[in-house]
């Protein structure tokens, strides 16, 4: 929400520095958090970066568990040719480290945070998949769907009315668990220059810009930093609540 509403929360553009208000120490008046070695109001940029962060945490997720959802449902479902070459396709992402794959893509796509959204997809639709593919494949010989198969139901018509309504309760589970380490890999790619570029407030790049300061005793680069540790710990936490209240409902 502060980060939503940032104009209305800040009166300092977050891009625009202040030559006279060059590495202004947090806590000082008319700057609470700071400023950075461009002069520029620490907060502004807190809450303005937030509003890349929130979108590169969510966006891949729900791309990644449609796409692993129907990469699942075939591979699990599917026996033949079909299911294989689906598994295997799996494997061959799996072999390769999932941070290497994700700057693979986001160096040969360019950067920005659009790739920053499509790496992160790409990366995490395999663990999705195999989730999927061992909850359909433990469920296509279940009672409930060989008498679906008995009433003439096609394949695919299984797959849309008897299993996925099974396998979205462990996509959604396996999905909002990820979205804290979501926004980690947002941040090291804006830490690594792949994400939004200069001058936008980027969490990642802002502990970047600001690292060597450490060497001084200053704590700027410290501030984004505990922005990123604070969020990924308050979204695993809120995220675990939401599950033990599901499940104490269904229960």
């Amino acid at each position: 929400l502060a980060s939503i509403f940032a104009p209305w929360l800040t009166g300092y553009d977050p891009n625009i520095g202040d030559n006279d208000a060059y590495l202004v120490p947090p806590f000082s008046p008319g700057h609470i958090l700071g400023t950075d070695n461009q002069g520029r109001d620490i907060l502004p940029r807190i809450l303005y970066g937030g509003q890349l962060v929130f979108p590169e945490a969510v966006i891949p997720v729900v791309v990644a568990s449609i796409l692993g959802m129907a990469l699942g449902l075939i591979g699990g479902f599917f026996k033949g040719v079909l299911g294989e070459i689906v598994m295997r396709a799996l494997d061959v992402l799996f072999a390769i480290p999932m941070v290497l794959l994700a700057i693979a893509i986001a160096a040969t796509l360019g950067s920005g945070p659009p790739t920053v959204i499509v790496s992160m997809a790409v990366v995490i639709t395999p663990y999705v998949a195999r989730v999927v593919a061992t909850t359909t494949a433990q469920l296509r010989n279940a009672p409930f769907v060989d008498a679906a198969r008995c009433a003439g139901f096609s394949r695919w018509k299984i797959l849309r009315r008897e299993i996925l309504p099974h396998v979205i309760p462990a996509v959604v589970v396996y999905g909002t668990t990820n979205m804290g380490a979501m926004i980690v890999f947002a941040a090291g790619f804006g830490f690594l220059g792949l994400g939004a570029q200069p001058p936008t407030a980027d969490w990642g790049s802002m502990v970047k810009e600001n690292a060597s300061l450490i060497a001084f005793g200053d704590i700027t680069p410290l501030i984004p930093a505990a922005a990123i540790g604070l969020v990924t710990v308050a979204i695993n936490f809120v995220v675990d609540w939401m599950l033990h209240r599901a499940s104490g409902l269904k229960d």
